[in-house]
């Protein structure tokens, strides 16, 4: 049986790309918000060349890139190719075609400026009033880098491998003496070995631990797979009102230690926010950032590593420190009081009577000749975290919520927009590509919450309102003209 409802191929249609659209398309949103954006403000490079072909609107590359990275497709030749096949980036793009190489650039160049973006939609996020700015999440992600595990040495490594150039060479002397035969290419070797000792100096000469040769700004860290992988870590800030990234920003350190205070500062300056309360992982506990915290009036609800157990042996997390005596109980309720002095560098806490006599202090501390008890050292960031051990066991509920803001991002971004690997190279330019991630994700998240048709509408009285603004402008300056005309005459 045939389909009645087919038309004739070689049939002469009058269609506009337009009526091919539908109305309640994600294209449209795009394509009202670039439109509202003022991309000499954000830092964009706009071309006025007078020679050659006019240069692409950067409005109408910001939409390319921001549908492909919402849609699954992200490399500059993929981008190219969907400008002849894709109905919607014919419309969004007025049937233009930019070459794979303009389209590549325009990324690179603007690094800056897509970060600048990602923050102006923020703020529409703010004017919106979706986000709530009193609560947030911090987490942070692993997303491979462009740069191969081979193409990634250590000082240690690099060592290695020219101590095995070292011993293949002498092989190969060996062999010749022997029978004047081997397969052995002591020009690949020597070569080699050249490369190796000239990354080893660089290594050394530097203050970093690794070195890359593809992406030199990426590092080799744990994927969380029982693996390594060459990679930037993405520190990503969500808001608890409607699971908004209200920042986000690349690192190469494998480790989050250090970085709570950095995202809390930069999250109250964002937020305007007097107070905030923020929610991380116990990757994030650090003595120095909790103090921190603590000091500019952010609350951090941090979980704490356990303390490591070993050989059976107690740890210092079962000993209870109480604040209003200062002294710590030990697992048998022996309480071990401050034994050092005012003027005491560090304040040492000990029970020596109490130890002398105990049964179970083999499992407590190793005896040596000069110390026979055991003692806790305060260091000069306990109180910092004591404070946010006691802040943690009074809010263990919304500690929980840490999870159900920040995995469904890196989820959605890992897995629905299918983004396994970066495109680009260096920190800098890697920091455009995240920001045009993130921004694919609040808008697609902001549309779930408002709608198309509300959302564009707003971005449309937004254009109005700037259009509006520059003829204020521009009626000042003829005003200010014509009254100066006046005085000549």
């Amino acid at each position: 049986m045939t389909n009645n409802n087919k038309i004739d191929r070689n049939q002469t249609m009058i269609i506009s790309l337009d009526e091919m659209i539908s109305e309640n398309s994600n294209v449209r949103v795009i394509d009202a918000y670039v439109r509202s954006l003022d991309v000499e403000k954000l830092g964009y490079h706009v071309y006025t060349n007078k020679v050659g072909r006019p240069a692409y609107n950067p409005q109408e590359l910001i939409g390319l890139y921001l549908y492909g990275y919402m849609n699954r497709v992200m490399s500059s030749r993929m981008l190219e190719s969907q400008t002849y096949i894709n109905i919607e980036i014919m419309w969004l793009l007025n049937n233009a075609h930019p070459d794979h190489s303009t389209i590549a650039a325009f990324r690179s160049r603007n690094a800056e400026a897509l970060t600048n973006t990602f923050h102006d939609f923020v703020c529409i996020c703010k004017d919106l009033n979706l986000i709530g700015g009193k609560i947030v999440a911090v987490d942070g992600t692993k997303i491979h880098a462009n740069n191969n595990k081979k193409n990634n040495y250590s000082k240690k490594s690099l060592t290695r491998k020219i101590e095995h150039i070292n011993e293949q060479i002498a092989e190969y002397f060996s062999e010749l003496d022997k029978n004047d035969k081997s397969e052995i290419d002591l020009k690949s070797l020597s070569d080699r070995k050249i490369k190796y000792k000239d990354l080893l100096e660089k290594l050394e000469e530097s203050e970093e631990t690794q070195i890359s040769t593809v992406d030199p700004d990426a590092r080799l860290m744990d994927n969380k797979k029982g693996g390594l992988d060459v990679a930037y870590n993405i520190q990503a800030t969500v808001d608890a009102k409607n699971g908004l990234v209200i920042d986000q920003y690349v690192i190469n350190a494998p480790t989050d230690q250090g970085e709570l205070s950095n995202a809390a500062s930069r999250a109250k300056e964002i937020l305007s926010a007097k107070k905030l309360t923020v929610l991380a992982d116990k990757g994030y506990y650090n003595g120095e950032d909790l103090e921190k915290c603590h000091s500019m009036n952010v609350t951090p609800v941090v979980a704490r590593q356990k303390a490591p157990k070993r050989n059976g042996m107690y740890s210092i997390d079962e000993f209870t420190y109480d604040s209003e005596t200062d002294s710590f109980t030990c697992p048998q309720n022996n309480v071990l009081t401050k034994i050092s002095g005012k003027d005491a560098k560090s304040t040492v806490y000990a029970n020596k009577s109490a130890c002398k006599s105990c049964p179970y202090k083999s499992q407590c501390f190793k005896q040596n000749g000069r110390r026979k008890y055991r003692q806790i050292i305060k260091h000069e960031y306990f109180k910092a975290m004591s404070k946010t051990d006691e802040i943690f066991k009074s809010m263990k509920k919304l500690y929980k919520l840490r999870q159900e803001l920040n995995e469904p991002v890196f989820g959605s971004i890992k897995r629905q927009l299918g983004f396994p690997q970066l495109n680009v190279r260096t920190k800098r330019k890697v920091s455009g590509e995240i920001s045009l991630l993130f921004l694919g994700f609040n808008l697609k998240r902001v549309i779930n919450l408002i709608g198309n048709t509300e959302l564009v509408r707003y971005f449309r009285a937004r254009i109005g309102a700037s259009l509006a603004e520059f003829l204020s402008i521009i009626c000042n300056f003829a005003f200010r003209n014509s009254e100066k005309t006046k005085l000549c005459i």
